[in-house]
């Protein structure tokens, strides 16, 4: 071949394959990707449906450890062997029964409380047996958590009020991490009694504050990562968190997380263009 093709074919097939195997290995996955594709979306679906089975199941699980702890007091639950396991019974019933309006549901919204009746009324009994069939011992934490397990089964599978796919989606870049931080925040605040525009910014604060912690509960694929990120927003970008969350409708989690150091311009700009493409 003439020299100009050969060096054109080499440019065209061979270099960026190169780049491909080669940028990876010296510089790591995770910075090739955030700084060469388009972000994923790892954000939960808004909808009142789903944030009420998300923040139903986040705070029964609480509760459900009080309940399995005082039947193991009592006597009814057996604790010889790994996490307790306790029989269904009337006081079960009473407590599923109750719990929408109990003291664990009080700081959400009505249209949270009333989407969980709807599905404690036609769920409580499998709830319980996904609690029992995906157990845990009391007071676990970091990677022993089932809570993304159980929201996968609860709230996908059994209600089928959310999309449960972007707790699975492997590793995440940091971009990603801080758009899930971005619309955890946003979730966090939107459930509440007054919505997440009208929470005052010290209010929003101290809501915000188990932000980072909580991962561990709501992600099994990459919480560390999400953790991680976290903790630099809160100790860094708190105040630009804040601001950007107390809005309405949940923020374009990539325009902010640009604007946070976290994302590239261009990643945004990506974003942007696609969801154009949708309209």
């Amino acid at each position: 071949w003439p020299v100009m093709p050969r060096l054109s074919y080499f440019v065209a097939c061979a270099f960026p394959l190169m780049v491909a195997v080669v940028c990876p290995a010296l510089f790591g996955a995770d910075a090739f990707v955030s700084a060469a594709s388009t972000v994923r979306n790892v954000n939960a679906p808004v909808s009142v449906k789903c944030d009420s089975c998300r923040s139903m199941l986040e705070r029964f699980t609480s509760g459900w450890e009080k309940v399995v702890s005082k039947q193991a007091s009592q006597g009814r639950a057996d604790a010889k062997d790994g996490p307790p396991t306790i029989t269904y019974n009337q006081e079960i019933e009473d407590y599923l029964r109750g719990f929408c309006s109990s003291e664990e549901m009080k700081d959400f919204s009505p249209a949270i409380r009333n989407e969980c009746e709807a599905v404690m009324e036609e769920h409580r009994r499998q709830v319980v047996a996904t609690f029992l069939s995906v157990p845990e011992k009391i007071g676990s934490v970091g990677r022993k958590t089932k809570g993304a397990e159980r929201f996968r089964k609860i709230c996908g599978e059994l209600a089928g009020v959310c999309d449960t796919n972007f707790t699975e989606m492997g590793k995440l870049s940091r971009c990603e991490a801080c758009c899930r931080v971005v619309a955890d925040a946003h979730f966090v605040l939107r459930r509440t009694h007054v919505g997440a525009a009208a929470n005052d910014a010290y209010t929003a604060a101290d809501l915000l504050e188990p932000l980072c912690s909580d991962a561990w509960k709501r992600y099994d694929d990459d919480p560390r990562k999400v953790d991680d990120v976290c903790e630099a927003i809160q100790d860094e970008h708190m105040d630009d968190l804040v601001k950007a969350v107390r809005q309405d409708d949940q923020p374009d989690t990539v325009a902010v997380c640009s604007n946070l150091g976290f994302c590239k311009k261009t990643q945004a700009s990506r974003k942007s263009n696609a969801e154009q493409d949708e309209l």
